[in-house]
């Protein structure tokens, strides 16, 4: 049997709506006491340098490097007064926190708004949680009840008993603490210190020396900073390592892991997009692939595949993934790597997708390739390329490709008009059309157009005895590279 372990952070918090990082705290200070300058941040506190991001394991790094950088000055009765500055800046910056993290809670459970997306209850299901948050917040949205158990690693608001600190007891430059009270602070002496910490403690330690194989699930935290140690014996243990990512935060997180382990642990990571926790079941895209009979809302294997391909999203194939609520708020124009339609069934499937996402028609953050291959005419195709959000994406297409279709062209090149489009290709096509001609002034960066093998057909045109052309126009039309073979509807007109 494969244990399952997931370690819970801060991002978990702020997915679900909580106020918890450190720049909310920050903002949050500088409002009740009038802070505005950097200048005014440090007097207040020495803790609140300007190099800190948006996150707690940095600022635990940094508390750590000016209780290393006090141990060395030479002058020992400044060196002292230092670090017991550094160590009161700490305790009252911990106090605060405490105070602003309690409102900011209590808050947040008045205004709990959401379904909890089925993929979680799958995940937390018997599972041992090492939660790093000082909240309540797995009990409050009834993930702590299906857990088989959960330590509050840090502390608790309930319990008022929340750690900050360093690591020094587990860093490489522990030989330089020789200053007393320098370790006052260290997390692990904090731990000791407290009974209960301490219980919870050992009963990880004793559970992960234990348990063979494990699976671990990493929700929200940065796997960095002063929990990384403690961190490592998970890592190292884990058969598989599910790391969940916002936007790109996955650089920094992979990055760390290459710093600091071997090949074959960043192996066995696999990267998994971190869907909200709480959702609003009318916004979402409803995937199921449990083989149970789906309901109206839902969609199988073939959307999924679709939408992951689409999205350059990856969900794994296993039993804790079978249900999982996408969001279509987290979802922008510019997340798009291709688009590839290669069945009557894709254009359906997209349809379906794009009905529940409002692209902005001003988004030009990326130029996206499409490509259309054995799509035949049909209601799925018809009503995809009339949709806003198609329209959006065909406004962003920097390459169009049309192989072996039988569609007709006139909503596709009205769309496409005015586009960043580049090159126009069709190969062994079948097209039709009720329109004379396309005017390539209407597509200023079209640069190629291809054509092989395909036709363009009207019946108006044929009855009418006219032919399709494409007309180049306008003095400041640029000269195009056009590839014509086996098209005898095509020429250009003087």
């Amino acid at each position: 049997m494969i244990d399952k372990y997931i370690v819970v952070g801060n991002g978990f918090d702020m997915n679900i709506g909580l106020k918890s990082s450190y720049q909310s705290f920050l903002d949050d200070i500088g409002e009740n006491y009038k802070l505005k300058e950097l200048s005014d941040f440090y007097k207040f506190n020495p803790l609140f340098q300007k190099d800190i991001n948006d996150n707690w394991s940095d600022f635990e790094g940094l508390f750590e490097n000016l209780i290393f950088n006090a141990n060395s000055i030479e002058d020992k009765k400044l060196a002292c007064k230092t670090v017991d500055t550094y160590n009161q800046a700490l305790e009252r910056l911990e106090l605060q926190f405490y105070t602003y993290l309690s409102r900011e809670y209590r808050q947040w459970k008045q205004r709990i708004v959401g379904e909890v997306n089925p993929v979680y209850h799958s995940i937390f299901r018997d599972a041992k949680v090492f939660n790093f948050n000082y909240t309540n917040t797995l009990s409050d949205i009834e993930l702590k009840d299906l857990a088989g158990k959960v330590f509050q690693v840090h502390g608790s608001l309930e319990n008022r008993n929340i750690i900050f600190g360093g690591g020094f007891l587990e860093h490489d430059r522990v030989s330089e603490i020789v200053l007393p009270n320098s370790t006052d602070n260290d997390k692990l002496v904090r731990i000791k210190k407290d009974h209960l910490l301490l219980k919870e403690r050992d009963e990880m330690t004793k559970d992960i020396e234990s348990d063979g194989e494990i699976d671990l699930y990493i929700l929200g935290h940065s796997v960095a900073g002063t929990d990384l140690n403690f961190l490592s014996k998970l890592i190292e243990k884990a058969r598989k390592i599910y790391l969940f990512y916002y936007k790109r935060d996955y650089s920094a997180k992979m990055q760390t892991l290459l710093q600091n382990f071997n090949r074959d642990v960043v192996e066995k990571v696999q990267l998994i997009p971190f869907v909200d926790v709480l959702v609003d079941k009318e916004q979402v895209l409803e995937f199921n692939l449990s083989g149970e009979k789906l309901s109206e809302e839902e969609k199988g294997e073939e959307e999924l595949l679709l939408f992951q391909k689409l999205f350059n999203l990856n969900i794994p194939k296993n039993k804790e993934f079978e249900k999982i609520w996408i969001t279509v708020s987290s979802l922008e124009c510019s997340d798009i790597r291709s688009i590839q339609l290669k069945s009557d069934e894709d254009c359906e499937g997209l349809e379906w997708i794009l009905k529940f996402i409002e692209f902005e028609e001003n988004d030009k953050s990326k130029e996206i390739p499409i490509e259309f291959e054995s799509v035949r005419e049909n209601a799925g195709f018809s009503t995809l390329i009339l949709s806003d959000s198609f329209k959006v994406l065909l406004s962003n297409c920097s390459e169009l490709r049309i192989k072996n279709c039988s569609i007709s062209t006139d909503d596709l090149f009205d769309s496409l008009k005015g586009s960043t489009c580049s090159a126009i290709r069709i190969w062994d096509s079948r097209l039709t059309t009720v329109k004379e001609s396309i005017c390539l002034s209407d597509f200023p960066n079209l640069e190629e157009i291809e054509i092989q093998n395909s036709t363009f057909t009207s019946h108006i045109l044929q009855e009418c005895g006219i032919e399709f052309h494409f007309i180049r126009s306008g003095k400041e039309q640029l000269e195009l590279k056009v590839n014509v073979d086996s098209m005898n509807l095509i020429k250009e007109r003087e």
